[in-house]
């Protein structure tokens, strides 16, 4: 979608276009693990 917005097909089968503004305001209902920096 460019560099302003993500497409996204949910468990339902619902897509929608989501900008990545809205997406900052959706709620988090599970946690997505961080990445760290591998170790030297």
């Amino acid at each position: 979608m460019g560099n302003y917005a993500v497409s996204i097909t949910w468990p339902d089968g619902f897509s929608q276009i989501a900008p990545y503004d809205q997406l900052q305001t959706i709620e988090r209902l599970a946690d997505v693990p961080q990445c760290t920096p591998a170790q030297a």
